[in-house]
């Protein structure tokens, strides 16, 4: 697709809203929802560069695999697999989250939308 400034920043803004959520529901005592949102700041993140490139894909594995993301998502795969695999057995499995999971789930969220937001903005 062609690049879509506008939409990464609509997307860029959708993860800041998750990540607040996830903030905060973390606080609550619920790092289970905490982490789901976590990843979906970073899927959001992510869909932001990627929209401002020109593309736009629905695999979580080519989006954190692409190469001009910020360090953040290209510097973490590991963690960013540890995250994507707990949240898929939280959401499928009832699965039990640690706060220290989903508090570095927040972390690599916030470091990777402030890192997209200075491509974006």
């Amino acid at each position: 697709m062609a690049p879509d400034p506008v939409g990464a920043r609509d997307r860029l803004e959708t993860g800041q809203r998750h990540l607040a959520q996830a903030e905060q529901l973390l606080r609550l005592g619920f790092p289970d929802v905490a982490l789901l949102l976590a990843e979906a700041a970073l899927v959001n993140g992510a869909d932001a560069v990627l929209w401002l490139h020109g593309f736009q894909v629905q695999s979580h594995a080519a989006r954190f695999a692409y190469p001009w993301l910020p360090f953040a998502y290209t510097g973490n795969p590991g963690l960013l697999a540890r995250i994507r695999t707990t949240r898929n057995a939280t959401q499928y499995e009832a699965a039990v989250v640690s706060s220290d999971l989903a508090c570095e789930a927040l972390r690599l969220a916030r470091g990777a939308l402030t890192a997209a937001a200075g491509m974006v903005m």
